[in-house]
C-alpha cells in the first residue's frame, strides 16, 4: 500500500504567532502608560495594531504553506496546487505565491480581511466575538496616524461611518484608547487560538513524525516504535532483534539522514561515510526527508 505524502503542518507552530503577539500584548498592558509621552503612546498604538495583523497573516501564510490549494483569487488554480504538493522542493515556489496573495489581501478593509481569514482557516466567524466597528475604528484611527498626523479625512469617515462634520479633527491616542485597543485585540487572538486548536489540534509532532517516517519507510525492519518512543528517543539500541546491516542502501541512507537531525553521536556510531549512497539522493523519499526537515529542523530534540 502506498503511504500518502503527509501535510507537513503542526498545530503548535500555527498559532506560534497568534501566541506570541497574546504575550506581547500582556506586557504592554502591565506596563504604566499614564507615564509616557505622547509619541510613545502614538508608537504604542501602532504597534499594537501591527501586532495584531502581522500574527493573523503570519499564522495564515503558515497555514497556506501547508494548504495551497485553498488559495482563491485565480493566484493558483486546483490543478496547480496539486502538481506544487507532489513537487519536490517547492515549497520557496509556494511561499513566493502565498506572499503575492498575503500583499494583496492585506490591503482590504479589516472587516473583509477577519471574514476571508477565518473562511480560509474554516473557522465560524460566528464563534469569535468581538465588536467590528470598534475594530474597525481603530484601523483608521491607526491609518490617519500614520498618514494623516490623526486628522480625520474621508477614508476615515467613510469606513467608519462616522459623522461627517468631524472631517480634519484631529484625533488623540491616550492610555486609555490604547489598553481598550489591546483588550479587544486580545480577545479576538485568543478565541482564534482556541478555534484553531480544536480544528487542527489532532496536527501533533508525535503524529507528524509518525506519519513522515511511514512515508518513507515500509521495510518491516524499519517499524518506527522500534527507533522511537512516544517522546522521540531513539531507543534502537535497547532493540536487539534487528541488524542496520540488513537494511538497503538507500534504507541507510534516509535512516541515517533522520538520525543526524536527532544526534550526529548516535548516527557516527551505527553508520560509515560508505553505507550512503550518493543515487538515493535524487529520490522522492530523499527530497521529502530534506523539505521535511528544513521545515522542522529541532523536531528531533527533545523539548
Amino acid at each position: 500500500m502506498r503511504n500518502t505524502k503527509p501535510t507537513l503542518l503542526l498545530v503548535e507552530d500555527l498559532i506560534e504567532p497568534i501566541e506570541n503577539s497574546i504575550k506581547e500584548l500582556e506586557l504592554i498592558y502591565k506596563d504604566n502608560l499614564k507615564k509616557k509621552s505622547d509619541y510613545i503612546l502614538k508608537g504604542t498604538f501602532v504597534y499594537v495594531i501591527s501586532l495584531f495583523e502581522s500574527s493573523f497573516t503570519e499564522c495564515l501564510k503558515r497555514f497556506l504553506i501547508s494548504f495551497p490549494d485553498k488559495i482563491s483569487d485565480g493566484k493558483i488554480s486546483g490543478k496547480e496546487s496539486k502538481y506544487l504538493l507532489e513537487t519536490v522542493f517547492a515549497s520557496d515556489a509556494i511561499e513566493f505565491i502565498i506572499d503575492d496573495f498575503l500583499y494583496e489581501y492585506t490591503y482590504k478593509d479589516v472587516s473583509e480581511i477577519m471574514k476571508r481569514t477565518f473562511s480560509l482557516l474554516d473557522i465560524d466567524s460566528k464563534k469569535i466575538s468581538f465588536n467590528n466597528d470598534n475594530l474597525i475604528e481603530r484601523k483608521e484611527r491607526r491609518n490617519i496616524l500614520v498618514h494623516n498626523d490623526l486628522k480625520v479625512d474621508k477614508k476615515y469617515i467613510r469606513n467608519t461611518k462616522c459623522d461627517p462634520q468631524i472631517l480634519r479633527k484631529k484625533l488623540n491616542i491616550d492610555e486609555k484608547y490604547i489598553i481598550d485597543t489591546i483588550t479587544l485585540t486580545e480577545s479576538i487572538l485568543e478565541q482564534t487560538k482556541s478555534e484553531l486548536i480544536l480544528k487542527y489540534g489532532d496536527y501533533t509532532r508525535n503524529k507528524l513524525l509518525r506519519n513522515a517516517w511511514n512515508y518513507v519507510f515500509n521495510s518491516p525492519l524499519l517499524n518506527y516504535d522500534d527507533y522511537w518512543n512516544e517522546n522521540h528517543g531513539f531507543i534502537f539500541e535497547n532493540n536487539k532483534k534487528i541488524d542496520i546491516s540488513n537494511l538497503s542502501s538507500g534504507e541507510k541512507t534516509w535512516l541515517a539522514y533522520w538520525i543526524q537531525h536527532y544526534s550526529s553521536s548516535i548516527l557516527d556510531k551505527y553508520f560509515k561515510f560508505s553505507d550512503m549512497h550518493m543515487s538515493s539522493y535524487q529520490s522522492k523519499k530523499m527530497n521529502f526527508l530534506i523539505e521535511f526537515f528544513n521545515k522542522y529542523p529541532l523536531i528531533l530534540q527533545h523539548s
